[in-house]
């Protein structure tokens, strides 16, 4: 499969990016802890696995909107340098 980009790993998101506030309803604030930043892929998807969110973030404060999502539980992913970092939020209102 030349030329397909296959992640190396499956990392915890809460070692490497705090994602908050959990659980959120309007907004949801992504900050690196540790890592140095250039856009990367972030990716939310929803409880039936559907891709709901799709962006590029950087260094700094990322500010995602989420207010225009249903309530339920989601997976956000951060694809950056052959490395997926995972983790579960939930949307209340």
């Amino acid at each position: 499969y030349e030329g397909i980009n296959t992640p190396s790993s499956i990392i915890n998101i809460s070692n490497y990016f705090k994602v908050h506030p959990n659980p959120s309803s309007n907004y949801l604030n992504i900050t690196t802890n540790n890592i140095i930043l250039d856009d990367a892929n972030l990716s939310i998807f929803n409880n039936l696995g559907q891709k709901v969110i799709s962006t590029k973030i950087s260094n700094a404060n990322n500010k995602i909107k989420i207010s225009e999502l249903p309530e339920g539980l989601y997976i956000i992913t951060i694809n950056y340098k052959s490395n997926i970092y995972s983790n579960k939020f939930i949307i209340e209102r």
